[in-house]
């Protein structure tokens, strides 16, 4: 185990001092999903030459996936209570702000003040004749 992360250790350092080069970026990307695509081909290799394996893969099969559907439903409950408990406070506070907001355009509009578009303040919108500091 120490040898897996001493060379993800020495293969992020080295990611960490070549990740300007685009082009290489680029080249290892590819050449990175064509060895997953080899190991997964060779891993079925292996599982298809083990008799064990072939014979009770009926049993097998129906349990991974029940695991995958466990798996599936359990992150999606979590990450539902995680948003509720994280982030539903600012998003409501978010909605609020852009009723609020909508809300003041229109009556400006209704009363024939002009501004330079329709986006919150805050998000580059300046009102016309006037400039942004």
């Amino acid at each position: 185990m120490l040898t897996v992360i001493l060379i993800m250790s020495a293969g992020m350092a080295a990611g960490f001092l070549l990740r300007r080069r685009k082009k290489l970026y680029r080249r290892l990307d590819q050449t990175v999903s064509l060895v997953i695509y080899l190991l997964l081909f060779l891993l079925g290799l292996t599982v298809g030459q083990n008799r064990t394996i072939v014979e009770n893969f009926h049993l097998i099969g129906v349990k991974a996936l029940v695991i995958t559907l466990a798996s599936v439903a359990g992150s999606v409950i979590l990450a539902a209570v995680a948003y509720r408990l994280l982030f539903q406070k600012e998003h409501k506070e978010h909605l609020n702000f852009r009723k609020k907001f909508r809300e003041e355009q229109e009556m400006r509009s209704s009363s024939g003040a002009k501004t330079a578009s329709a986006v919150p303040p805050g998000r580059h919108s300046v009102p016309l004749g006037e400039e942004q500091t």
